[in-house]
């Protein structure tokens, strides 16, 4: 946020749709309040840089927010501001249109399953997918070989006793990017999927009862209680196994290979020496939408003019209204006698 203040991008109320952006589309990962590139955000990069050299341009987007200040003060028009843009970046999209093509490095080893299947080994292949980059077979669709990019082939497809919900096909356990999930043995046809919870085994501190199991939301992996809605705890750190030694409370990881726990506050270093309280509170994570006191104190003083200027007209419409009121009923009375 503070270099796109700096270059004069946006606006600080497009900040937060901006960086939801990049997670929705899994461009980033936010990983203990830091963001770390995915490969298929390098790739788009790469291929932005190259095809669109002064779109990504930090300058580009600078003049542009001075051209839509413009249109606001009617300083300019706004047909000739967007001719100006869309009629040359037009053309670049559809010269590039044929230049875009996902990344493919071929690699000398054979697929090990088109035999199994009757089919002459093609090679193996490295792609880039929805959730990065993953070796596969060179005779997709025919074959359906996959594996991660570390050489480590994951479990073979296990084929359940349950059917899909929505085609009637039998489901199948696999093992995705963010761990095992049941899908639907018609994939691509049919797109049902069944998560699992990855489980961490620590009893949520709020309730009890439940375990803590990690979830995907907007912003990335967060942990939270499976009974929900019954019990709404959550935390975005990685909960440890063993609970406080001082208040028994939840441990979680923070940044540094530090743990703290959620209900004293106190922390200790990665050799286990606790923290001073001061370091201690800097490896709490900030509260999501937290404006600080300022902006909380600007906050509530706006609320509060605006509670008063709407409570001053309604006054004056009352007055206004008795008074016409008054004048309506003495006319009405005059006119009687």
């Amino acid at each position: 946020m503070k270099a796109l203040e700096e270059f004069g991008i946006g606006r600080p109320s497009t900040y937060a749709a901006t960086i939801a952006t990049l997670g929705d589309r899994r461009y980033v990962r936010l990983e203990d309040r830091r963001f770390f590139p995915e490969d298929i955000g390098e790739v788009v990069t790469d291929i932005l840089v190259d095809l669109f050299p002064e779109v990504v341009d930090i300058g580009f987007t600078a003049r542009m927010e001075e051209e839509l200040d413009d249109i606001a003060e009617g300083k300019a028009a706004w047909v000739s501001v967007l001719r100006k843009f869309y009629e040359p970046f037009h053309g670049e999209v559809q010269r590039a249109a044929d230049k875009v093509a996902p990344p493919e490095v071929q690699l000398p080893e054979l697929c090990p399953r088109c035999p199994e299947e009757g089919r002459e080994p093609a090679h193996l292949v490295v792609k880039l997918g929805r959730f990065g980059k993953f070796v596969g077979c060179g005779n997709y669709p025919e074959c359906r070989f996959t594996r991660p990019l570390d050489g480590q082939a994951g479990p073979e497809p296990e084929l359940l006793e349950e059917v899909c919900p929505e085609c009637g096909r039998p489901l199948m356990r696999r093992t995705g990017r963010y761990g095992p999930f049941v899908g639907c043995s018609g994939y691509p046809e049919c797109k049902y999927v069944r998560k699992e919870q990855r489980r961490t085994g620590v009893t949520c501190p709020q309730c009890r009862q439940g375990e803590l199991v990690e979830r995907r939301g907007r912003f990335g992996p967060f942990y939270s209680c499976e009974r929900y809605p019954e019990c709404s705890f959550s935390v975005n750190q990685t909960p440890m196994p063993d609970p406080c030694p001082s208040c028994e409370g939840l441990v979680v990881a923070a940044r540094g290979g530090a743990t703290r726990c959620t209900s004293c506050g106190k922390a200790w270093d990665a050799d286990g020496q606790e923290l001073s309280e001061e370091a201690a509170k800097k490896l709490a994570p900030r509260p999501r939408g937290a404006t600080g006191a300022e902006g909380g104190a600007k906050a509530g003083t706006k609320r509060a003019s605006s509670a008063k200027t709407a409570a001053a007209r309604k006054s004056a419409a009352g007055k206004g209204g008795r008074s016409k009121g008054g004048s309506a009923a003495r006319t009405r009375r005059g006119a009687s006698a």
